[in-house]
């Protein structure tokens, strides 16, 4: 009798050692779906909606998770816990992806705004060379310029340094 006594109270801590056990998971599973709503509502402000909701649904597995793991069911739990993974290994790619191409948006942006410059250089270039032509065409005889054109040469040599500057 003293054996079964003995016997019965060890389980009986045993099984409040393991309820209790279970309430911390049970709580860690909630923090970790509030954490997992939080990720999910910054990706969608991000504009990576697809992502968002891999992750909403990877929470509202956890949770079905937690909820099944509460309730005895263990194999039930197990599987919404994968299915919890996958959405968010799916949800991982979906955004590396929308990275990737927010990267090569953006560099592309960078080569037209590069080339933008290098036409609009180019163009001041061309302008600075007719202006050039035009007046060796004014030079007089013995090689000089009329006065009314150096001011025109001087704004020349400006441009010139300033092309300079910005290559």
């Amino acid at each position: 009798l003293r054996d079964d006594l003995a016997n019965s109270q060890g389980d009986a801590a045993r099984e409040e050692q393991i309820a209790n056990e279970l309430k911390r998971l049970a709580r860690e599973q909630r923090e970790v779906e509030a954490e997992l709503e939080r990720f999910a509502r910054q990706l969608q402000r991000l504009q990576a909606e697809q992502a968002g909701n891999r992750v909403a649904d990877a929470a509202g597995k956890a949770g079905e998770s937690r909820q099944s793991g509460e309730q005895g069911d263990n194999a039930g739990a197990d599987e919404k816990a994968a299915g919890a993974k996958k959405d968010l290994d799916d949800a991982q790619q979906e955004l590396a992806a929308r990275r990737r191409q927010a990267e090569q948006d953006l560099a592309q942006e960078q080569l037209s705004t590069m080339l933008d410059a290098i036409k609009s250089l180019a163009l001041r270039q061309r302008g600075a060379m007719a202006e050039t032509m035009r007046l060796r065409g004014l030079r007089t005889t013995e090689g000089e310029l009329p006065a009314a054109p150096l001011q025109s040469l001087r704004n020349l040599a400006t441009l010139q340094r300033d092309l300079q500057q910005e290559t």
